[in-house]
């Protein structure tokens, strides 16, 4: 995607996995892309969403679940960290 968006950590249930995404220059309305690495396996997950629609490159149950769990709207193509506990230095 033209658009990179910086790696972060997600974790839920029981999985953990370095995620990356991105989206098309135009915006991420006319597309998305993620891509998840297991922490503890090294498998990965990777999807885009785009105009012809969402489409799973590399499928992994887990880390689908993972992505899941942290998006607001439960997509996979929407992942967010959650927000950092207040107080925390």
């Amino acid at each position: 995607m033209a658009t990179g968006q910086p790696g972060e950590v997600l974790a839920g249930g029981g999985a953990q996995a370095l995620v990356f995404g991105g989206c098309a220059d135009t915006g991420c309305a006319d597309g998305r892309s993620v891509v998840a690495i297991d922490l503890a396996t090294g498998d990965a997950f990777v999807g885009v969403h785009d105009a012809g629609g969402r489409d799973v490159l590399e499928p992994n149950d887990r880390l689908e679940a993972l992505l899941r769990l942290n998006s607001p709207t439960r997509s996979w193509d929407d992942p967010q960290a959650a927000p950092a506990a207040q107080g925390r230095p």
